[in-house]
């Protein structure tokens, strides 16, 4: 399978390289909307919402959370 100096193999190294790229591309672009989803929820303007971060989505999330356990009868 091997050409010379390597060239099949090295072809079959990018071709792998591009691929695991693109999967990592796709999970992350699945993963942002889910936070953003995850975001919509939050009982803030949407405009608040807009401006947050995926850490600062999940900070809120938290703390909303924590509200509700609190405030629960």
């Amino acid at each position: 399978m091997e050409k010379e100096n390597g060239t099949v193999a090295v072809r079959s190294t990018e071709q792998r390289k591009l691929r695991s790229r693109d999967a990592a591309r796709c999970r992350r672009s699945q993963e942002t909307e889910v936070f953003y989803e995850l975001a919509r929820t939050l009982p803030l303007p949407r405009r608040v919402c807009t401006h947050l971060d995926k850490a600062g989505i999940m900070r809120v999330t938290l703390s909303f959370l924590r509200m509700q356990q609190l405030l629960k009868p």
